[in-house]
């Protein structure tokens, strides 16, 4: 006799299978298992035929998937979406959708320890009288300047940009850039040995306010002594204004540059040049 488990041949008087413990006697119909640690082999079964075929085609398909992640990468890079081109993209993005917010404009364009600084400054100055209803004022002016490109250009007018060329900045323009940073410092240490700009604010400020804003000078002077540009580009760009009732564009040399590793806007040269206003 054979066992009908394993198929291992038996003697005709056998109970179990000496191969698999399999009882195989035909008072037990052939498939009882005996009482005890019986330990029986295991035979993982093969994969159906179409099975195999669906692992190659999820396989293939998530192959696929990170191929075109990848080119859509590159050509992201490629084609004018490089992180260089953040700043600009975010002052695009605010002017077109009517942004009157300064403080976007700044976190958007600005290293992030001048962003810092900035928030910092608006909330102690907000002790200042009239200081809210100025900075409301200022808002009310940015929104009468879109207001007047509505007028000229369109309700919907939209501001766009093309890179016309690109120029890395070579190391000694870099550190130029860099000092040129560093030379804000004049203007806030001006600020601190003589009080010109306190002489308005003193009389309104208790004087830990007037401390915490001796301290947010020196702590911008100090971020600025010890600020890094590790990358620029000089680009070449046409800004252009397009709306149903008119259109309008001009060439401009704008740089980028990365302060302590955020792509920003140089202010302090190309035609954002604000450098002069601000230390005099």
């Amino acid at each position: 006799m054979f066992c009908p488990n394993c198929g291992t041949e038996l003697p005709d008087d056998s109970v179990f299978c000496g191969t698999c413990g399999q009882r195989v006697d035909e008072e037990a119909g052939g498939f009882e298992q005996p009482s005890g640690d019986v330990v029986q082999p295991v035979i993982p079964a093969a994969p159906a035929p179409d099975q195999k075929k669906n692992v190659k085609l999820i396989g293939g398909i998530a192959a696929g998937a990170v191929a075109l992640i990848v080119i859509i990468a590159v050509a992201f890079n490629l084609f004018g979406g490089g992180k260089y081109t953040k700043p600009m993209d975010q002052l695009c993005k605010l002017v077109n959708s009517k942004e009157t917010n300064i403080e976007k404009y700044v976190d958007a364009t600005c290293p992030k320890f001048m962003v810092n600084a900035y928030k910092n400054g608006i909330s102690l100055m907000s002790e200042v009288d009239d200081f809210d209803e100025a900075m409301d004022d200022l808002k009310d002016e940015m929104k009468d300047g879109f207001d007047d490109l509505k007028d000229m250009y369109g309700k919907d007018f939209k501001v766009k940009y093309e890179i016309l060329d690109k120029d890395k900045m070579s190391k000694s323009q870099l550190k130029k850039v860099k000092n040129s940073y560093r030379d804000i410092r004049s203007s806030l240490e001006w600020v601190q040995e003589d009080g010109k700009y306190y002489d308005a604010i003193e009389d309104e400020l208790d004087n830990a306010t007037l401390k915490k804003f001796n301290k947010l000078v020196k702590q911008l002077s100090d971020d600025l002594k010890e600020i890094e540009v590790t990358e620029g580009y000089t680009l070449e760009v046409n800004v252009s204004i397009e709306g149903k009732e008119d259109d309008d564009d001009e060439d401009m040399k704008i740089n980028v540059i990365k302060v302590n590793g955020k792509w920003c806007i140089d202010f302090t040269s190309g035609d954002f040049n604000i450098l002069p206003s601000l230390l005099w």
